[in-house]
């Protein structure tokens, strides 16, 4: 994953203070994608049924309160290896944008 450094100014001139560098980002290991760590993090969550599109059907597990709940065990087939496609895609030097517009997805 490419993330973007911007250099820090030594000292604030207005008010004196030191600005502190953000921490570190934590590295993405595909071995840390576990179910749990899935369903922790929400991924199982669809949109609303009233939403939704029926080429997604095989992936829906179920319904709950209005809500599509995916399976996350279901194989999206074509997408094993987008892991891999966006690993070489950034040791090209390109960027990858994530764009999660669910709270579960921001954190």
């Amino acid at each position: 994953m490419a993330v973007l450094r911007l250099p820090l100014p030594s000292l604030c001139t207005s008010c004196g203070i030191r600005p502190v560098p953000p921490p570190a980002p934590v590295p993405f290991v595909r071995e840390n994608l576990t179910m749990k760590a899935l369903l922790e993090a929400g991924v199982h969550f669809g949109h609303q049924t009233r939403r939704w599109n029926p080429t997604m059907k095989k992936y829906i597990f179920t319904q709950r309160n209005g809500i599509h709940i995916i399976d996350p065990q279901t194989d999206p087939g074509d997408d094993k290896n987008v892991y891999q496609e966006m690993v070489d895609l950034v040791a090209e030097g390109g960027k990858v944008l994530f764009v999660g517009p669910k709270r579960q997805a921001k954190k």
